[in-house]
């Protein structure tokens, strides 16, 4: 039977598009015996993935196999730690970080941990920001520029920061992520406007409404991106936020050698050395707040 490789690009349920070499789209389900072996797995399959696929008719194939993952976007829902994870997307060069001005640091925070998480190197992106005052979002920026995070301030409406992005994206496969609303589509439509992503409005509540439903790849300039569903959550288990935490704050975390307990999270524990320099002034309290916020991490 003739195989051919390629990387999945959409996933519909029991079905999945897979992309060959030569650029030719092809419907695909999954075999019998690749389903037993990826039994109870929420995301068998991800965008992203390189697979090998039997041709079994014009444009349709069946995938018997998906190559090792050398990196994913990993989301966990913080209300049921039983839940097995779902990967959003795979084999990223970058994650690129979509968040709404005015910018959370602790919103930040997750998403890079997420996509330290699945080994992916992360670019923050503050869009929107025509609706807020730019040096303040700069202000926000600041740390992650110090921690050698790339980062750039954009807006879909006025065109600022385009070609930054645009620039950071080329040549790689990346995906945007963030919370909903945060303007991802809208981006990949002035990226490239004969996408024509659906882009939806705010809320009455004043939220980001859904446009994503599923994961899709697209072909944006040189860039392969991965447009994916806004997250209204991210969720850790056990101690995922502790090490999360430990990583994204390598300054606090130098502290804690001097903690009398070696498991010390720095939240609430006595004879603790980074709350001891919080007191003392030497730890900036807004980057003490935004570690234990990630540490003690549930919903965004």
């Amino acid at each position: 039977m003739d195989t051919f490789t390629g990387i999945v690009i959409r996933t519909d349920g029991p079905q999945v598009t897979v992309r060959d070499e030569l650029g030719r789209d092809w419907r695909c389900v999954l075999r019998g015996r690749l389903r037993q072996e990826l039994t109870g797995t929420t995301s068998p399959i991800a965008v992203g993935d390189r697979v090998e696929v039997d041709r079994v008719a014009a444009d349709l194939g069946a995938v018997r196999k998906i190559q090792p993952r050398r990196s994913q976007l990993v989301r966990r829902a913080p209300s049921d730690k039983s839940a097995p994870e779902q990967v959003l997307a795979s084999n990223l060069d970058l994650a690129v970080i979509v968040v709404p001005c005015p910018l959370r640091p602790t919103v930040i925070d997750r998403y890079i941990a997420l996509a330290q998480r699945g080994h992916c190197q992360a670019f923050v992106c503050g869009n929107k920001v025509d609706l807020v005052v730019r040096a303040v979002a700069e202000e926000v920026l600041a740390p992650y520029r110090l921690a050698a995070i790339p980062v750039a301030l954009t807006s879909a409406l006025t065109g600022e920061g385009i070609e930054t992005l645009r620039a950071a994206i080329h040549g790689k496969l990346v995906a945007f992520v963030g919370p909903s609303g945060a303007g991802k589509s809208s981006l990949l439509n002035t990226l490239d406007p004969l996408l024509g992503l659906r882009v939806g409005s705010l809320t009455s509540a004043g939220k980001g409404s859904h446009t994503t439903n599923w994961a899709s790849l697209y072909q944006v300039d040189g860039a392969l991106v991965v447009d994916t569903p806004g997250l209204r959550q991210i969720g850790f288990v056990e101690n995922e936020g502790l090490d999360a935490a430990d990583d994204l704050f390598p300054e606090i975390t130098a502290l804690g050698g001097g903690c009398h307990f070696r498991d010390c999270s720095h939240t609430h524990e006595p004879k603790c050395a980074v709350k001891a320099a919080l007191e003392a002034g030497d730890i900036d309290e807004t980057l003490y707040r935004r570690y234990a916020r990630l540490a003690r991490s549930g919903r965004l």
